[in-house]
């Protein structure tokens, strides 16, 4: 069996003023020579294809135009991202059909509803892969849609790693050992992985970490949504694909590929990181006006961000360093000068960084509401919190909440 894992495309994807359409033609073309060189049975998306739920036209045909291609040379499954919309997908899969070489995943699947696996020939026929899908899910969506009212009150971790290992589970139950090959993919964080910090930051935080070991014992685990390519754990068979660009400066210096994955039946996966060396680089310089032309080589061909220290203050800064720099994408210019400069305010809390959940308990408790029930007042601003990341509408019954939370309670 031999797949090729991809992820976290962000098609639609401005850096500051730039677009990266162009690094993401010339990585596409990169992903499609790897296809065509390495002859995969699945080509394995985890997700992230677009950078909106809701993508421009353009961006739209430009994201399904490059996964067309990729499922021309070899069958294709998109599992959906955190930015993806499950709905979007949905339609995809309609204008589709069921025969398509090309799949999308919108949400994972109820595992009461029946067998949860996708199975895809591979070695001509000889043998099998068989996937556990997981695609990104709120926790709103996810109580909704997964957890009985008995166990509400268990974390989102916790019940999504019951999920996981009911899933693996059934994987595991349904495989026949002497010619299929186990996969789990999943559009998840894994508590311990090194992110970029230029993932959303409410999908990564401690409400959403899920545990490295719900991950099912498979051959390979294909794993989206982190931006830095890397192994979880000490096992180089669960991966991270990463983004095949840096999409923003959290990602400088990180580089970026793709992974080639071989696996036999009851055995651990042999992967080879691919590099990915198509889109520009991000860079950092800071640098003194006078000095600003010695970096211009440096810069060239890059997207960089450009802090300039000054004795005092230059009205015409941005266009000094674009035209000292003209091989160079600025995406920002700061100026570092003694007159204008800001001291920051030590945080209260010693700098440490709040959700915004933890920032509205605080408010709750600094400012008590009368005649209010706080906890009914959370949990509704915890639906809207939800409603708002996954672009989905908010529904508040699950929760204990009534539809007509504005209202005055019936008598």
């Amino acid at each position: 069996m031999k797949l090729l894992h991809i992820s976290d495309w962000h098609v639609g994807l401005s850096t500051g003023p730039h677009a990266r359409r162009e690094d993401h033609e010339r990585v596409f073309a990169e992903i499609a020579d790897a296809a065509r060189f390495y002859k995969p049975d699945l080509i394995l998306h985890t997700g992230d294809v677009f950078h909106q739920a809701i993508p421009a036209v353009d961006d739209l045909n430009f994201g399904l135009a490059a996964l067309q291609a990729l499922a021309a040379l070899a069958p294709t499954i998109v599992l959906r991202g955190n930015h993806d919309s499950d709905k979007l997908f949905r339609v995809f899969s309609l204008l589709l059909g069921p025969d398509s070489p090309l799949t999308f995943v919108d949400l994972p699947p109820r595992l009461q509803d029946g067998d949860p696996i996708i199975r895809r020939p591979a070695d001509g026929g000889k043998t099998t892969i068989a996937l556990a899908p997981l695609p990104f899910i709120s926790h709103n969506r996810f109580a909704q849609r997964y957890v009985d009212a008995e166990t509400q009150t268990v974390t989102f971790a916790d019940a999504l790693g019951v999920y996981e290992r009911t899933l693996g589970a059934m994987l595991v139950k349904s495989l026949v050992p002497s010619r299929e090959v186990a996969i789990f993919a999943a559009h998840q964080f894994v508590h311990g992985a090194h992110k970029s910090g230029s993932e959303r930051a409410v999908h990564v935080g401690d409400e959403y970490a899920t545990r490295s070991g719900d991950i099912p014992a498979v051959s390979y685990a294909a794993f989206g949504h982190i931006h830095r390519p890397q192994h979880i754990g000490g096992s180089s068979h669960v991966r991270y694909a990463g983004s095949p660009i840096q999409i923003d400066f959290g990602e400088e210096g990180e580089d970026k590929s793709i992974v080639f994955v071989e696996a036999k039946p009851r055995s651990t996966a042999r992967v080879e990181v691919l590099p990915l060396s198509g889109g520009r680089r991000l860079l950092s310089v800071s640098t003194s006006l006078a000095e600003l032309s010695s970096i211009a080589e440096r810069c060239a061909g890059r997207l960089c961000r450009v802090t300039v220290h000054t004795e005092r203050p230059v009205t015409d800064l941005a266009e000094r360093v674009a035209a000292a720099l003209p091989g160079a994408s600025i995406v920002d210019v700061v100026e570092d000068c003694p007159a204008t400069r800001i001291s920051a305010i030590e945080d209260r809390d010693g700098g440490a960084d709040q959700s915004l959940l933890e920032l509205f308990d605080d408010f709750l408790a600094e400012n008590p509401l009368a005649g209010a029930e706080v906890e009914r007042v959370r949990k509704a601003f915890q639906v809207l919190h939800d409603s708002a990341e996954s672009d989905e509408e908010a529904t508040f019954g699950d929760f204990g909440v009534s539809e007509s939370f504005g209202s005055e309670p019936a008598a």
